[in-house]
């Protein structure tokens, strides 16, 4: 049985290389082993009939000021979320840890999306309904972060607390948790876009429309 289980990808190779470039099996095969998941046929259907084009579309965000200027703030937010957690936890501030959390999350996770986007492996590591799931993710955290501002925001006005570092200030916490938010939003934009142009690329009428 474990022979069975680890010799299925090479099998799954063998089957397709009489009908996909060699150059393109073996990428493929190469990134579905590191993601730990099979080979399929819709994955070699996609990329002999757009992998060209979604790599020149591909390049040309990548090289774009907006793109650059995206991956810039999203680096320096997951470093203030790692930092800012360990701060938070030595200063005893519960509502800044949490708010540091949700930013180094959502940072991690966009800047994930965008790296193999601009690498041009999003589509092959990530199938429609992983986006789909990263789509309703990113809906719930967000209002979910939402709510938490809304919280911190009244707990600064209702104690009228000062703007500081120490324990469980709602102001202080009420910042990363304020970016957080932002972005959110822009996962849930991002992963929309991407869902919307896999699908069109494949020519499949789209259901998320």
């Amino acid at each position: 049985s474990l022979l069975l289980i680890f010799s299925a990808p090479y099998r799954q190779k063998k089957y397709f290389a009489d009908k996909y470039p060699k150059e393109k099996i073996d990428s493929l095969f190469d990134i579905c082993q590191r993601s730990k998941r099979v080979l399929l046929q819709e994955d070699f259907v996609f990329i002999s009939e757009c992998g060209d084009f979604m790599m020149e579309r591909e390049k040309e965000i990548a090289r774009s000021p907006l793109f650059v200027a995206k991956g810039v703030l999203l680096s320096i937010s997951f470093f203030a979320g790692i930092f800012g957690v360990f701060f938070c936890i030595w200063k005893h501030n519960h509502y800044g840890t949490t708010s540091f959390l949700f930013l180094k999350m959502v940072s991690v996770l966009l800047l994930q999306l965008n790296v193999k986007y601009m690498k041009g492996k999003l589509f092959l590591q990530f199938t429609a309904n992983n986006l789909k799931f990263l789509l309703i993710f990113g809906c719930a955290m967000f209002l979910m972060s939402l709510a938490f501002s809304v919280f911190l925001l009244v707990m600064g006005v209702k104690y009228e607390t000062e703007f500081n570092f120490i324990y469980n200030n709602a102001y202080f916490a009420f910042v990363p948790c304020l970016v957080s938010n932002f972005w959110f939003v822009v996962l849930v934009y991002d992963v929309w876009n991407f869902m919307k142009l896999r699908e069109e690329q494949n020519g499949a009428p789209s259901s998320i429309r």
